[in-house]
């Protein structure tokens, strides 16, 4: 049992750390995928709107939090509130993760430690500790739910960890795997089948009654597809595997770990990221358009961080055997990786709910056994490292404010458009940018579809300019020949 000593000591930890994530987030918030879509969902929607149903909970209790604070401080930055949020729940998930491998793996403390450090300092979790996403409270939730299955064996407790884990899905969809393989996995054995079935059923239950719920919160039209909450893709459609979509996950479970953002800055690889994938990496092209040179340290700290991996694995002492709760986390990784593999994001970001098992798998496999062979400097030396390479090679090229792509490119109109006008983009994330720091109409073009010269005629007819970026003008407007834009007049093109 922890002494009031060792508790007062892990809260200064959880403070510490809590601090640590929110000093070090970038001011540049144009590189996360979805910071400024999320921010306008949780500030500016309506309370029971369901715009993304796979993060369904976590949206409304941002909200919640968000609107209770804004009611006291009116002049409150929702991107410092909600990111305060975000660190100390990331915070809170490494303190505990360190104690899960105390507690629940026997690990030596330097061992557990230093783990706990792999997990708080890889890029991924990182990166978004204190963004306006949803990673931390995934990432304390797998904490908190993989500790509770391998410590409760029957009992009442089995039966609330069954609804803990049927709400998880709710908060992001992807959490649906804890609860329905892996948990079962780790209760498999350890409990009676009355017990795992009970489980299961409480589980099962609260899944469909957030379908359900989630189907109430919908609009009437959208009510035959509330189980999206658990099965919706995000648009993205499920592929067949190939060789290029399994290089484009190795290489996004690497930069979840270590950060490749050095790629963008160093003049040979932003070369061929020019010529090849210019559009898709616009905003961290930006943000390293002014070298810093701290991408040349990746020299030194990329083969460093391979060697002491790889002495770490020649070096450790005889791994303990392979156990129940190694199985699970090397099935749940599988499983994430094979999930993005079919659905081939486009980020990074979605491996960082695999953080946790992955790391669970380095301190079960590497850490205790290097810490309990007498190398645990060698255990520290690769934290360090790992620490100073996502520092410099990763987290100081995404920036401050000023490097913020899609400021640069919205803040220019915004100074010049009025309250009746309306901007049309064919980027979504443009779009989110300027509908969240704006009151302007703000149309994504391909969502709007054929109703787009409507949109335009109205917010002429109300007296209103139309800003028009310049690909939603040759994609979408253009191909209207209904809509005679040279002579509209107060239609305006955006060129880049």
């Amino acid at each position: 049992m922890a002494t009031l000593e060792n508790r007062s000591i892990l809260i200064l930890c959880w403070l510490m750390l809590t601090a640590f994530y929110y000093v070090t987030l970038p001011g540049n918030h144009g590189t996360s995928v979805d910071a400024y879509s999320y921010g306008h969902i949780i500030v500016k929607e309506p309370f029971w709107s369901a715009p993304e149903r796979r993060i369904l909970l976590w949206v409304l209790v941002m909200r919640s939090i968000w609107q209770a604070i804004h009611y006291v401080l009116p002049h409150a930055d929702p991107f410092a509130v909600i990111g305060l949020i975000g660190a100390l729940q990331q915070a809170l998930a490494v303190v505990l993760f360190e104690r899960l491998l105390r507690v629940r793996y026997a690990l030596p403390l330097g061992a557990a430690v230093c783990a706990a450090g792999v997990l708080a300092l890889s890029y991924g979790p990182w990166r978004f500790a204190a963004e306006v996403e949803v990673y931390s409270t995934v990432t304390l939730i797998s904490v908190a739910v993989f500790w509770a299955a391998s410590a409760i064996s029957h009992g009442k407790r089995l039966l609330f960890l069954g609804v803990a884990a049927g709400l998880a899905p709710m908060v992001y969809q992807p959490l649906g795997i804890l609860g329905g393989l892996i948990v079962p996995i780790i209760l498999f054995g350890r409990v009676s089948w009355r017990a795992l079935a009970g489980y299961l059923a409480v589980f099962s239950v609260v899944v469909i009654a957030g379908i359900l719920a989630a189907n109430l919160i919908e609009t009437a039209s959208a009510s035959g597809r509330a189980a999206q909450a658990i099965f919706d893709t995000d648009g993205t459609r499920i592929t067949a595997p190939d060789l290029d979509g399994v290089l484009k996950t190795l290489i996004g479970f690497g930069q979840n770990s270590a950060s490749v953002n050095w790629a963008f800055e160093l003049p040979f690889t932003r070369g061929i990221i020019e010529k090849q994938f210019a559009e898709r990496f616009e905003g961290q092209l930006f943000a390293t358009n002014v070298p810093t040179g701290f991408a040349w340290i990746v020299f030194a700290t990329l083969p460093v961080l391979l060697a002491l991996l790889v002495a770490g694995l020649l070096y450790r002492g005889r791994p303990a055997k392979f156990r129940r709760l190694d199985l699970a986390a090397l099935i749940w990784v599988m499983t994430i990786g094979g999930m993005i593999v079919l659905l081939a994001p486009r980020g990074f970001e979605a491996w960082i709910p695999a953080t946790v098992p992955a790391v669970l798998l380095f301190a079960s496999r590497v850490a205790g056994p290097l810490a309990e062979a007498g190398r645990l400097p060698l255990l520290v030396a690769m934290v360090g490292v790992l620490a100073v390479h996502n520092a410099l090679a990763g987290l100081a090229l995404v920036g401050g404010a000023d490097r913020n792509y899609l400021a640069a490119k919205g803040d220019p109109v915004l100074a010049q458009v009025g309250a009746a006008d309306t901007i049309v983009t064919g980027q979504w994330r443009l779009d989110r940018y300027l509908a969240f720091t704006s009151d302007v109409t703000v149309v994504m073009a391909d969502e709007t579809g054929d109703g787009l010269p409507d949109v335009v005629r109205a917010a002429l007819q109300r007296g209103g300019s139309v800003w028009v970026y310049e690909d939603a003008w040759q994609d979408d407007l253009g191909a209207h020949e209904a809509l005679d834009l040279p002579r509209a007049g107060r239609v305006y093109r955006i060129d880049p």
